[in-house]
């Protein structure tokens, strides 16, 4: 498993979603992260979850615009995002797929919560 993982999205606010697949902190990652995008022709604003980081906290998601140039980092800021986004349905399914909840730091209600197919 990688340490992050991308998904196209092609949504008309997010192109892609970013999500963090272990506890560290995803700024260490930004330089790699910023690599792959530019590789795979993601440009816009993305979004970055670093819920096995923060959990699901205020802080949890990141903005991120890059262009052909390169993630401009005065864009960087964190954003909140409704509960009801298809941004974290898609991450709560990529945690359960990758078996990433047994390690993370969600508490064993909100684990409980994603394996049951509830949206945190």
């Amino acid at each position: 498993m990688n340490e992050y993982e991308i998904i196209k999205t092609f949504n008309q606010e997010y192109i892609a979603l970013v999500t963090m697949c272990n506890s560290y902190a995803p700024l260490q990652y930004l330089e790699v992260i910023e690599s792959d995008l530019i590789k795979q022709n993601i440009f816009g604003s993305v979004l970055l979850d670093q819920i096995l980081h923060v959990g699901n906290t205020d802080e949890r998601f990141i903005l991120i615009e890059i262009n052909e140039n390169g993630i401009n980092r005065s864009s960087i800021k964190f954003i909140r995002v409704s509960k009801k986004s298809f941004f974290r349905k898609l991450t709560c399914d990529l945690l359960v797929k990758e078996n990433l909840l047994d390690t993370s730091i969600l508490s064993s209600i909100q684990k409980k919560m994603i394996i049951k197919g509830l949206v945190i």
